[in-house]
C-alpha cells in the first residue's frame, strides 16, 4: 500500500489514474451533487501538479507533461467507472429479461400433480 502513494508510483500516468480513480469514488460518496467526471477531473489536475512541486520538477516542460499526465489520467478514471457502470446495468437488465422469460416456475404451484 505504501507503494502505490509514493511520488515515483504517482508520477506515471496509471499510478496517479488509480489514485484518481480511488479518491473520486470515495469522494462522489459523500458529495452526491457533483458529477464524478468534475471530480476526477479536479483530483488529477491537483495530483499532477502538486507532484511537479512537490518533486521540484517546475520548468516549462515537467508542468506541460503533468497537464497532459492529468487529462490522461481522468479520462482513464471516467472510463473505467463508466465502463463498469455499463457493464453493470447491462448485466441487471439482462438478468431482468432472463428472469421474466422463463418465468419463476415454483415445484409448488404444479397443477397437474407431477412432481418432474
Amino acid at each position: 500500500m505504501i507503494d502505490l502513494l509514493s511520488t515515483g508510483t504517482l508520477t506515471t500516468i496509471s499510478g496517479t489514474a488509480a489514485v484518481v480513480t480511488v479518491l473520486t469514488q470515495v469522494i462522489k460518496r459523500y458529495a452526491t451533487r457533483l458529477d464524478p467526471k468534475w471530480i476526477a477531473l479536479a483530483l488529477s489536475i491537483l495530483i499532477s501538479y502538486a507532484l511537479c512541486f512537490i518533486t521540484g520538477a517546475t520548468d516549462l516542460e515537467s508542468l506541460i507533461i503533468a497537464g497532459v499526465r492529468a487529462l490522461v489520467a481522468s479520462g482513464s478514471s471516467v472510463g473505467l467507472y463508466e465502463s463498469g457502470k455499463s457493464v453493470i446495468e447491462n448485466l441487471g437488465a439482462a438478468l431482468e429479461k432472463d428472469g421474466s422469460q422463463t418465468g419463476d416456475y415454483d415445484k409448488e404451484d404444479d397443477t397437474d400433480g407431477d412432481s418432474n
